[in-house]
């Protein structure tokens, strides 16, 4: 295999020319990628079933969570406030009353317009938390979502050997 690697690499090598036009079209290449970046979108989607009785991991091939909590906290509050999703309405913390106090300690958002920044309520109804003012017990890796992505974007990746492989890693902190 090392042997056949150095003989393409000779190969590529022997011609200057060619290799200088390989080298701009990979320039030209990685100069597009960069430029489209910050317009490329990546979706998955799908449903977790959620367990009412706050067990989950069954062992069916469709995954369940147990229920979701959020923590947050506004500003420099000292207690933190939470909700149980989905709402039950059994307690105080898994009520539609929890889901207004939540969405009212969010921040309005703004939109982008050209070169402003718009808040519109008639238009977009939107709010944010800072990620230092929330947690969440819902972890994307405990219902195998990491593993489910991973296999999207390394089709070629298909086990453990080849997935703890160096040239893996070099793949990986090349993109970035």
């Amino acid at each position: 295999m090392l042997e056949s690697a150095n003989t393409r690499s000779s190969r590529v090598s022997a011609n200057p020319s060619q290799s200088s036009g390989i080298e701009t079209a990979l320039k030209e290449l990685k100069k597009t990628i960069a430029g489209q970046r910050s317009a490329a979108t990546f979706a998955c989607g799908g449903t977790i079933t959620i367990s009412r009785a706050g067990t989950g991991g069954g062992s069916g091939a469709v995954s369940t969570s147990p229920p979701v909590k959020v923590y947050w906290s506004v500003q420099e509050e000292m207690n933190a406030k939470k909700i149980v999703l989905p709402l039950n309405h059994a307690s105080a913390d898994s009520s539609p009353a929890a889901l207004q106090q939540l969405a009212s300690d969010c921040s309005p958002v703004t939109f982008r317009r050209g070169s402003q920044d718009i808040l519109d309520p008639s238009f977009r109804q939107a709010g944010k938390m800072e990620p230092a003012n929330f947690a969440t017990t819902f972890h994307p890796a405990d219902l195998r979502i990491i593993t489910l992505i991973e296999r999207i974007l390394l089709p070629s990746v298909s086990n453990d050997k080849v997935n703890s492989m160096w040239g893996r890693t070099i793949l990986l902190s090349s993109t970035n």
